[in-house]
């Protein structure tokens, strides 16, 4: 139920981030390649960089800890 919902927040912070430059795999698109390492983020095929949907949710993980973090701030000392 997560999965879809870091997806989302991290594919609209991906491309913001990179303002709208980024390739990003779709979802129901297995990212895994024969030689990629647990710590790699990218995917290179035919010589372009494609962002992994493992990746995109982490990056929506980590947003949406970012945009707590910032109301939880704003919060108490505002």
């Amino acid at each position: 139920m997560a999965y879809p919902l870091f997806y989302a927040i991290g594919f609209a912070a991906v491309k913001i981030v990179t303002l709208g430059r980024a390739k990003i795999l779709p979802l129901t698109e297995d990212g895994y390649e024969k030689e990629m390492r647990w710590y790699q983020f990218f995917v290179y095929r035919f010589g372009v960089r494609f962002w992994t949907p493992e990746s995109v949710m982490l990056a929506g993980i980590v947003a949406c800890g970012l945009l707590g973090y910032s109301a939880w701030f704003v919060w108490k000392h505002v």
